[in-house]
């Protein structure tokens, strides 16, 4: 229950601070302006949110943890990390300044880090203790200015830190490690709530403060979970190598390419992976959702080295740098050749007595599947006891209020919080019940599961696949939250096949089927708008009454 305080806490702080902290940055003139080259935004937008994050997560987790001692030297290089960002935010330092602030950071972070530390290997070879803390130096330094490079679109290095710390909060829980479960809940809370703000279209930017510090925790908790990995107080640098590839691949290609045309490899220029696949005219979104699976496919090769094939996840790991090196050109091969130009409704005809019998029709019986499914999965007794259900009952109503009065202003923004509903109804659900326990072949040897399943799978690739015949070509039916909740929902699934662990298979599960009823919520809202407000309040009053059927029972 303590991690669930947690995780709220942090949220919630994030979420009611944000706002205010925005308008407070717009009355300060801390913005980013345009009219640099670099800048893909078209109109003025506040930085420095980063700040509301670290503050959150370092109230929370201080509220949570006891032991501050152990850690008071990492918590001063975080000020050091954070001051910095914030002069960058706010005045603007030049780039060896910069520098100077992250070399200091970064000392205080190993100091840390050495407490735990009794030598450092390479793939199994021991390094020289000197030169070993020399590699780890460098790969620190790099890697927090590498993250903070990263950071050039909408909800980028939000998201991308969003993914990284949920696998290491799986790992951590693998390895019992409670100071860093708590850690990790703490940034995972917080980070969802500023992506709300931060994801395209963003209304706040992380700044140099928040990259620079989610750059210098991020790198500070793959080192520590590299350490668990090894089991004997070692790291093996291949592991934090291959899990934090994604920015430090980029950046050091970069710096190679400013290095062959003779310019100076600190300054900022539009080489960056991010600038090379907006190029090839590929939409804000897409370019963050391709960066995020390629962090994903470092985890798993990260996860896959650790407990599975070492040799196996190394040709892994060579395939994908060669892949992320010439992505921007293998895009632009594939779009010579028509590539991405497939369009399914030039091929196949939808009548429109069809539309019809689609809307009025197989759309009403999804409701009789989904509800179906609802009442199997339903746990036969309650196993939450009465404290822990009221406080999940305040939290629901709660996130009923902040939807509707988020719904009043900008419809975008309260399906986040319907989505979160649904995912605690359903995580309730499928751990009470028998019927989760084997879902997988539950689904395939029971004729009527397997039906309903089946129905609803083909409901919802049918509005895919024609989707320009229901709604209008330039709406938007999944946001950058969306793409990145898919991106974590497909992390999750491919990490239960790897890591044999109770709190991941219902992790995983949890978080697929709310997302299935979630994604057919929205379908029943865009082709029934005006019955949205029904499907609304019927989206919260029916898990608040089965806690409230729990809590009478």
């Amino acid at each position: 229950m303590i991690y669930l305080q947690v995780f709220l806490n942090s949220l919630f702080l994030t979420l009611f601070a944000t706002p205010f902290f925005i308008t407070y940055l717009i009355n300060q003139g801390i913005v980013d302006h345009l009219g640099d080259e670099r800048k893909i935004h078209t109109r003025i937008i506040p930085r420095m949110g980063g700040l509301i994050v670290y503050i959150s997560v370092l109230i929370v987790f201080v509220s949570f943890y006891n032991d501050l001692n152990s850690i008071r030297i990492l918590l001063i290089g975080s000020f050091v990390i954070v001051i910095c960002g914030m002069f960058d935010d706010i005045i603007g330092l030049d780039w060896n300044v910069k520098v100077f602030f992250q070399l200091i950071a970064t000392v205080f972070l190993l100091i840390s880090f050495s407490d735990h530390l009794i030598n450092i290997t390479f793939l199994g070879y021991e390094i020289p203790s000197a030169l070993g803390y020399f590699i780890l130096f460098i790969f620190v330094l790099g890697t927090i200015n590498s993250i903070n490079l990263m950071d050039g679109l909408d909800g980028l290095v939000t998201g991308y830190s969003l993914i990284k710390f949920f696998v290491l909060l799986i790992l951590a829980v693998k390895f019992h490690d409670y100071f860093l479960i708590l850690f990790f809940i703490s940034f995972i809370g917080s980070l969802l709530g500023f992506l709300k703000f931060n994801a395209f279209p963003a209304r706040v930017f992380l700044g140099d403060t928040g990259s620079l510090a989610l750059g210098y925790f991020l790198t500070y908790g793959t080192l520590m979970v590299s350490k668990d990995i090894s089991s004997n107080a070692s790291v093996d640098l291949i592991v934090p190598i291959i899990f934090l590839s994604t920015p430090n691949l980029d950046t050091l290609r970069v710096i190679f390419i400013r290095i062959l045309n003779k310019s100076n490899p600190f300054l900022a220029d539009k080489n960056h992976l991010h600038h090379l696949l907006l190029s090839v005219e590929i939409k804000h979104k897409s370019v963050v959702f391709i960066i995020h699976l390629f962090s994903i496919l470092y985890s798993l090769t990260m996860v896959i080295f650790a407990f599975y094939n070492k040799l196996l996840a190394l040709f892994i790991y060579l395939f994908l740098l060669l892949i992320q090196l010439y992505l921007s050109n293998i895009i632009k091969i594939l779009l010579n050749y028509n590539f991405f130009d497939f369009d399914l409704t030039s091929y196949f005809s939808f009548p429109h007595f069809l539309l019809k019998f689609y809307k009025y029709i197989l759309l009403p019986l999804t409701f009789f599947a989904v509800f179906f499914f609802l009442y199997l999965i339903f746990p036969l007794k309650p196993y939450i006891e009465k404290p822990y259900l009221i406080v999940i009952m305040v939290f629901l109503i709660s996130l009923f209020f902040l939807s509707y009065y988020h719904n009043k202003k900008d419809s975008y923004f309260h399906h986040v919080y319907v989505f979160f509903n649904i995912t605690i109804f359903i995580v309730i659900l499928i751990k009470g019940s028998q019927f989760v326990s084997d879902f997988y072949s539950t689904v395939i040897l029971n004729i009527p599961v397997f039906l309903a399943v089946l129905y609803v799978f083909l409901f919802t690739s049918s509005f895919i696949l024609f989707r320009d015949y229901f709604i209008k070509k330039d709406d938007h039916f999944l946001s950058g939250i969306d793409l990145t909740i898919i991106v974590i929902m497909f992390l999750l699934n491919l990490l239960n096949q790897i890591i044999n662990l109770e709190l991941l298979k219902i992790s995983s599960l949890g978080l697929f089927l709310s997302f299935v009823i979630y994604f057919w919520y929205r379908i029943i809202i865009t082709m029934l708008p005006k019955y949205e407000r029904y499907f609304f309040n019927l989206s919260y009053v029916i898990p608040l009454f089965a806690l409230l059927f729990f809590l009478l029972k």
